[in-house]
């Protein structure tokens, strides 16, 4: 009896969220990629090959809304592919990182664009970064929202801005998207 193959699906996603250490040769974006694909490869029993995805204006089932669709991040292309995958209603894609990104898809794939907020942990470090007398070091370490440190203070300020927007951005166009 001949032992089955696997099949396997896979994606390798490079990314970067800031500009340091990308001058050193195994940070660039292509260096990782080409690791990715080496260790795809690599696993023989699998048998793929890789294949990179770009965005594009329409492809498994999604209509990019973007007037140039490969300036949309891969990131976001693959999560409304996957949302289309998955379930084939208007959905509201949510990706929380260094940077929050929303889109939003129609139950018939028509992708109707989207938003890129600061995530939170860059909202904190721009304030400590960007404002006289708030440093990083503190001894303020308990969270309230409503605050009575500097530490609660910030932390609830990015934690509403965030949680606003989702809620405002969920309530406007995911339960009632464009036609």
């Amino acid at each position: 009896m001949s032992e089955s193959i696997k099949n396997y699906r896979c994606a390798i996603y490079t990314r970067k969220s800031h500009e340091e250490g990308l001058e050193q040769a195994f940070n660039s974006l292509d260096a990782q990629r080409d690791a990715g694909a080496s260790y795809i490869q690599s696993q023989k029993t699998w048998q793929l090959s890789p294949h990179f995805i770009q965005s594009e204006a329409k492809h498994f089932g999604v209509n990019n809304a973007y007037e140039k669709p490969e300036e949309l991040g891969v990131d976001r292309w693959l999560g409304l592919i996957a949302a289309r995958q998955h379930a084939r209603t208007a959905t509201c894609v949510i990706d929380c990182g260094t940077a929050i990104t929303i889109d939003v898809i129609t139950q018939h794939g028509e992708h109707q664009g989207g938003l890129i907020l600061t995530g939170l942990g860059l909202m904190h470090s721009s304030l400590i970064k960007n404002t006289d007398a708030l440093t990083e070091k503190t001894d303020e370490n308990e969270f309230h929202i409503l605050a009575t440190n500097t530490y609660s203070a910030i932390h609830a300020g990015a934690i509403y801005s965030v949680t606003a927007t989702l809620e405002q951005i969920i309530n406007d166009e995911c339960i009632n998207p464009r036609p």
